[in-house]
């Protein structure tokens, strides 16, 4: 529905390290904002509409509920193969995007 811009943020460490807020939902109004760190802020390239699988993602209640995407390329799916991708494409594409 909503992804944020890739951001920096400093670690206690002294490093730094690339951050990306990406915010999912379905027909039932529900939502909830995961985070996706380092390469994968790239390298999946959100977008909003994309029909997005994520696997193994750790809650968060920094803020209020969140995920954390994992960080294993495959726990991130594009378009599943699931009766779910048809169902919430319909759905989204029925909704107004301002």
């Amino acid at each position: 529905m909503e992804v944020s811009p890739v951001s920096t943020i400093a670690l206690k460490t002294g490093g730094s390290k690339e951050r990306q807020a990406i915010t999912i939902a379905d027909e039932t109004g529900a939502s909830i904002s995961i985070t996706m760190w380092g390469e994968f802020c790239h390298s999946l390239n959100a977008k909003p509409g994309m029909i997005v699988a994520f696997k193994q993602c750790r809650v968060s209640d920094y803020n209020g509920k969140s995920l954390n995407a994992s960080s294993s390329p495959s726990d991130i799916v594009l378009n599943a193969p699931h009766p779910r991708t048809a169902q919430i494409k319909k759905w989204y594409s029925s909704q107004s995007h301002d």
